[in-house]
């Protein structure tokens, strides 16, 4: 909020990331048509438990977005973004998520990562699990869409078992009270996913409404 330059860097004060790169990226993102680049690590010093689940969320964030699964707290911006960015109030603020609604013209870096110097992390995994859920919670909605797809695929299957058993018990007379029971199942079943799913959708409209996600955004205008 209090910046007043063109260019924004943002980096960690635990001397992961070495202050002399901040030259490198401004120089890349001043010299490019990029909005922001990432100081990405040449060299990963974290746990292999750490380095698999950061590439498991990676991956979800890309299916959702093709641009996403790309960030580090190092990182250059230019002013125009950042002004984008400061003018969501939400509760649970997660820059990275907030860049990918207003720009595609995303770098990276590479650089030397060192040794965090602080002697605990203030992100254990418990912490870093809720945030990456919140902020899925809050950025997508890709659970909604889950539920809205298994809704409307199990209804589909529930009616078509329940045809089944329904033309069995008239071609081929089956004990009595068996077909009522399980189309009576499969159909309740498939209806309540069904509902589900739709509830889902508008669930999903109105957290995108209550985001403040843009359908668009205007990157550069012309006037006569």
């Amino acid at each position: 909020h209090n910046c007043s330059g063109r260019y924004i860097i943002t980096i960690d004060d635990d001397f992961e990331h070495e202050p002399k790169d901040i030259l490198k990226i401004y120089n890349q993102l001043k010299e490019s048509n990029g909005d922001v680049v990432y100081a990405m690590p040449a060299n990963i010093k974290k746990s292999f438990f750490r380095r698999m689940t950061a590439r498991f969320y990676k991956f979800i964030s890309k299916v959702e977005n093709p641009h996403g699964g790309v960030g580090s707290s190092f990182r250059a911006l230019k002013k125009d973004l950042v002004q984008k960015i400061i003018a969501h109030q939400n509760h649970l603020f997660f820059i990275d998520e907030l860049i990918l609604w207003y720009t595609i013209n995303i770098q990276v870096c590479s650089v030397n990562f060192n040794v965090s110097q602080k002697d605990a992390s203030g992100y254990g995994y418990s912490k870093l699990f809720f945030l990456s859920t919140g902020v899925l919670m809050m950025s997508t909605t890709l659970p909604l869409k889950l539920v809205k797809a298994i809704g409307v695929s199990m209804s589909t299957v529930s009616f078509l078992i329940g045809a089944f058993y329904f033309f069995k018990k008239i071609i081929f007379k089956s004990p009595a009270g068996y077909t009522s029971i399980i189309v009576s199942v499969l159909f309740s079943t498939g209806l309540i996913l069904l509902c589900l799913g739709i509830i889902g959708e508008y669930l999903g409209n109105v957290l995108m409404m209550q985001s403040n996600k843009p359908a668009f955004y205007v990157k550069e205008s012309y006037t006569r």
